[in-house]
């Protein structure tokens, strides 16, 4: 869990964003049976959040960094990929300003 906390923060700082709470990082082994449980965290920022999801029993994970100001994806896909050992990444940027409304 400190891996990942440290990960949501080091993330914020990389591109620029602004910290308001957390990281907070959740154990679904707390909540299940499955040893396989994995993990989830979000850290809300000024600009809106940066989340994660785990399964480790598909070796997968989903970031999510949800910003109303544009940042460096790139700078993002090197934290992440420098961070934790990843094979691929998929990138899905949307900008929250092509959908929000006026």
């Amino acid at each position: 869990a400190e891996t990942m906390r440290s990960f949501l923060s080091g993330m914020a700082r990389e591109i620029g964003m602004t910290i308001i709470n957390g990281p907070t990082i959740v154990s679904f082994k707390e909540f299940s049976q499955d040893p396989e449980a994995g993990l989830s965290g979000m850290v809300i920022i000024a600009e809106s959040h940066i989340a994660f999801h785990t399964w480790p029993e598909k070796s997968f994970a989903y970031v999510s960094i949800e910003s109303c100001r544009p940042f460096d994806s790139s700078l993002a896909r090197a934290f992440f990929k420098g961070r934790l050992m990843v094979d691929e990444i998929l990138d899905t940027r949307q900008d929250m300003r092509d959908w929000m409304p006026a």
